[in-house]
């Protein structure tokens, strides 16, 4: 991801000119600077700059399409929200709908009443070993993400024991696609320093759960893409190629792909970090509204109205600008303002 001091000075400078700061004393990136930012609101900045950065990555590639059988799902997001559909669904993540439309199937995958396609989830440990929770992306943004159930593997926390010992908080890579590779290929040369389960009962539910995992991985279910394939670009597009011990990606990257394998979709995103690191590339498509709107409150907001259409579309209104419309259900990339100002 992006890292520039420069970049966060100008941001913060914006917002507090527009009161969305106070001023008060705290460091950039553990260096000792002068700026207005809490560490809460000085992530809230960095995520903002994170989600732009990966805007960029979905909407500068070229994917393959994903094909989803009108057998299997039948509804797609537009302008119009979800509306149904009458043929097999295309979809193509350099458009914001289509990606819209991705994390909602993606998240149906780990429905036990809704999945489209139950004859590979509903059976597979791997699939019901997570729930799915409603995270806030913006105050007005949500979606619902898998989250692993108990029994839990613990098995990044003990990455992080041996790694740091104590000292968790050293973990803050700047190149996350290289951090999930480096865990993984650790993983498969140390994995007897684990502990895998800590009881027979528990040991037994992993390895059915890691056993079914590798066995569904190779699927094309979608298209050319492989279920493995799908549940990185989810990984990159929701939980923002971040791991945790309890999320998606801190189990598919005990098995995926660590060499240097340019059709890896692991590389592909690990290479896009590391030739993209001047702020000035991202710039352009950073809008000071959306930025306000993460500092923003729907219920106590002076400057911003928020009025739902139905259950997929909000309606944004500044003052007395012209108002804006967002998807705020199965979005993990709240960029509204930007989104309105360029074509779908």
């Amino acid at each position: 991801m992006i890292r520039s001091e420069e970049l966060l000075d100008k941001l913060i400078a914006d917002l507090h000119f527009h009161n969305y700061l106070e001023i008060m004393g705290s460091d950039i990136m553990n260096q000792n600077h002068n700026v207005v930012a809490t560490k809460p609101k000085l992530e809230v900045i960095i995520n903002y700059i994170d989600d732009v950065f990966i805007d960029y990555f979905f909407r500068s590639q070229c994917f393959k399409i994903i094909v989803i059988p009108r057998s299997f799902y039948s509804k797609r997001y537009s302008k119009d929200g979800l509306i149904s559909v009458n043929e097999d669904i295309e979809l193509d993540l350099s458009n914001v709908y289509d990606r819209y439309t991705f994390v909602h199937i993606i998240n149906l995958l780990f429905s036990t009443y809704s999945s489209p396609i139950p004859e590979i989830s509903k059976n597979n440990s791997f699939f019901n070993a997570f729930n799915r929770e409603e995270r806030i992306f913006a105050p007005y943004c949500r979606c619902f993400t898998p989250i692993m159930e108990m029994p839990n593997t613990h098995i990044f926390e003990q990455y992080l024991d041996f790694m740091y010992g104590y000292c968790h908080s050293l973990f803050n890579p700047q190149y996350r696609a290289k951090s999930v590779r480096e865990f993984g290929l650790y993983f498969k040369e140390n994995w007897l320093k684990f502990t895998i389960g800590e009881t027979s009962y528990g040991q037994e539910v992993l390895n059915n759960r890691f056993n079914d995992y590798r066995i569904i991985k190779k699927n094309k279910i979608f298209g050319d893409y492989t279920i493995e394939d799908l549940l990185l670009l989810y990984s990159i597009l929701v939980e923002k190629m971040q791991l945790q011990d309890d999320n998606l990606l801190s189990f598919i990257s005990l098995f995926v792909e660590t060499s240097e394998n340019a059709n890896s979709l692991i590389y592909q995103f690990d290479k896009f970090e590391k030739e993209h690191t001047d702020y000035h590339e991202i710039e352009p498509f950073i809008k000071s509204n959306d930025l306000y709107l993460r500092f923003t409150s729907p219920e106590r907001s002076k400057a911003f109205k928020f009025s739902p259409i139905n259950n997929e579309i909000l309606e944004i209104q500044q003052f007395n600008y012209n108002p804006i419309r967002s998807i705020y259900s199965d979005n993990s990339l709240p960029l509204p303002y930007f989104y309105n100002s360029i074509d779908n």
